[in-house]
């Protein structure tokens, strides 16, 4: 008779889901499945441990997209860090990325059963550890037109997620007589740029934003920005926002990291979270 309740139990509310398959060699084991939050290992204020091997599994149904953004990152040069798609309850084949003390690891974007996330430490010197935002959004639609860069465009990035975070360049300094252009794709939408931090040489080297109508910039800026502080976010309401970042051949720096948001006209926002303070 209990079995059979049982049975009824798992048949009006599905079955239950399967666990995923953690490393043997993970000593500590977490498994995240609400649509976003933030973890920050070790939890304390003080440093992780030697040896150590921390393991986290991030839920995200098929067919919607299992992101990780980088908050913080403190860990020392022999410990590192390493990030998987998932298929079923298994991280899928080799890691698409690791990453040993020094700069941020790249953000990561998955469209496959979830992400998993593995730190090992050696015995060396330890940091503070690291803060990792994660989410599970839906699948959204690609941006429905190509967009025209400039022929000056030496390089071209575009961005069709309603949200993100990078920098530019992603490790190092920048290049002397760069032309770097990126599109953030946002139609018929409100676009919010930030550009968190910037370090340019001043007066020679700059970021400029152009609105986009159609699959073409605007000739007038919303944006021109050098030097070391912090511009005002730029919001457009239109169909998504151009960003030329252009330097001169002889004085280089570290470059400038960013983030955007897209949002319905009305105030509704789109899947994810908008920047914070839009305007200020």
């Amino acid at each position: 008779m209990i079995l059979k309740l049982f049975l009824i139990f798992l048949l009006s509310n599905g079955a239950a889901a399967q666990e995923f398959n953690f490393p043997p060699e993970c000593k500590v084991r977490r498994t995240f499945e609400a649509a976003n939050g933030i973890l920050k290992y070790p939890e304390g204020d003080g440093n992780y441990a030697n040896h150590d091997h921390a393991c986290f599994f991030f839920s995200c149904p098929a067919g919607k997209r299992s992101t990780l953004t980088w908050r913080a990152f403190d860990i020392g040069l022999q410990d590192a860090v390493f990030v998987y798609p998932v298929e079923g309850t298994d991280r899928a084949g080799h890691s698409m990325f690791y990453k040993k003390g020094g700069e941020f690891p790249p953000d990561s974007s998955f469209y496959e059963d979830g992400t998993f996330l593995m730190f090992r430490s050696g015995s060396g010197e330890t940091g503070k550890g690291f803060e990792v935002e994660w989410g599970c959004y839906e699948e959204q639609p690609s941006c429905p037109f190509e967009f025209n860069f400039p022929t000056s465009c030496l390089t071209t990035t575009t961005f069709e997620d309603w949200n993100g975070r990078s920098s530019y360049p992603e490790y190092g300094d920048y290049s002397n007589s760069e032309s770097a252009c990126f599109f953030f794709c946002c139609p018929r939408r409100r676009l919010t740029l930030k550009v968190s931090t910037t370090s340019l040489e001043t007066g020679w080297d700059f970021i400029t934003a152009f609105p986009v109508k159609g699959n073409t910039a605007l000739p007038n800026h919303v944006l021109r920005h050098t030097g070391f502080s912090r511009p005002a976010n730029t919001v457009v309401d239109m169909d998504g926002v151009f960003l030329h970042f252009t330097s001169d051949h002889i004085v280089t720096k570290q470059g400038f990291r960013f983030e955007w948001a897209c949002e319905e006209i009305e105030g509704h926002p789109l899947e994810g979270h908008p920047l914070d303070e839009p305007g200020v």
